[in-house]
């Protein structure tokens, strides 16, 4: 109960209100659709391709760059 009111105190509220109305106003916008278009028509791998190279992304590193994808964490069974 004291975790939920401090949360309530610093305006939880406010943003669990605020975040379906931007999130539906950012999945509108021509950037967005533009994105959503070409995701159907390339594919998910050409569109992050196009968002991610401008910014350096390993996945747009040269081959030698990028992390190796045989390291992966398994999670031990329990």
């Amino acid at each position: 109960m004291m975790v939920n009111q401090a949360y309530e105190a610093m305006g939880l509220a406010t943003v669990q209100n605020l975040g379906p109305i931007l999130d539906g106003l950012m999945r509108n916008t021509p950037e967005a659709l533009e994105f959503i278009d070409v995701a159907e028509k390339e594919g998910v791998r050409e569109v992050i391709t196009r968002r991610d190279a401008p910014f350096g992304d390993y996945s747009a590193a040269p081959k030698d760059q990028q992390p190796n994808p045989n390291n992966v964490i398994i999670p031990k069974k329990k």
